[in-house]
Formats: structure tokens, C-alpha cells, sequence
């Protein structure tokens, strides 16, 4: 299940939502791992023009969602590894120790959170009707907690 990583060098001095495992074709794409990954993706996309096909936020991942990650990950260009994979990032640091590069999940959280300029949609995913029931638990973790996960 995805959860709420404590890390503080992502830029905005709380936590973001990790998976907690890989997410991406040969992976063990746990359900509400890639629920998590395609909720954010669809967020995302919603500035740009999307990848082909429909996205679906229901935790299989097809090849829709591999072609979502795959161009997430073109877009990125050089500061992430474009390998269709979205990685559980390490504690301690943004960058793979693989690729030395930023884990893709770091970038999904930061790119969703610029979306958000109060922060407030971002605080509130606990709250929001189009978060799946699934994900509403991971989500209330900023909820219970009212602030800042530190």
C-alpha cells in the first residue's frame, strides 16, 4: 500500500506519497500502488495533452498506464530514467542510486503540488469525492494529522 513518506528534501519541507512498491510492467504492481500512480498521472495530464488512451484509475496496470508512466517520464527528459517504471524512492534520497537520478514518484508529488498553488487541493486529498475509496485512507494521513507531516 502507498504511503506517506516522511522525507523533507523534496522541496516543500513535508512528506509525499510514495508507493510501496515498483509500479510499471514486470513489477509487483500492488493495486493501490498503482491506483496512487494514475490518480496523480490523470491530475497531471490534465495541463497537458494526454498520452494515448483512456486512463483508468483502478488499480491494474495495463498498457494504457505504461504508456501514461513511459511519457510522464519522456517528459522529464534527463532527470529521470525513462523506463516505464515508477520505484519506491529510498529514504534519505530524491535520486536512484541505480540512475542517479530523481525517483519519478518525487517528481509525480511535486509536479501535482505546483498544480496546487495554496497547497490546499494537495492537504486535502483526504476530502475530495474524486479520490478513489481505495486511496482515502492514505490520503487522510494529512487529515488526522492537520498539518504538515514532519
Amino acid at each position: 500500500m502507498p504511503f506517506l513518506d516522511a522525507y523533507n528534501d523534496n522541496g516543500y519541507g513535508d512528506g509525499f506519497y510514495n508507493v510501496s512498491a515498483a509500479v510499471g510492467n514486470h513489477c509487483h504492481n500492488m493495486v493501490e500502488d498503482v491506483m496512487l500512480v494514475q490518480f496523480f498521472l490523470k491530475k497531471f495530464y490534465e495541463r497537458f495533452p494526454s498520452p494515448k488512451g483512456e486512463l483508468k484509475v483502478d488499480g491494474v496496470c495495463d498498457p494504457v498506464t505504461s504508456t501514461w508512466i513511459k511519457a510522464f517520464q519522456t517528459l522529464m527528459k534527463n532527470t529521470v530514467h525513462p523506463d516505464g517504471i515508477i520505484s519506491r524512492a529510498r529514504t534519505g534520497t530524491p535520486r536512484s542510486s541505480k540512475t542517479q537520478t530523481v525517483y519519478t514518484i518525487i517528481w509525480l508529488n511535486k509536479f501535482i503540488r505546483m498544480k496546487d498553488e495554496d497547497n490546499q487541493w494537495f492537504l486535502n486529498l483526504f476530502s475530495n469525492p474524486n479520490v478513489p475509496p481505495r486511496l482515502r485512507p492514505l490520503f487522510s494521513e494529512y487529515g488526522r494529522a492537520g498539518k504538515d507531516v514532519e
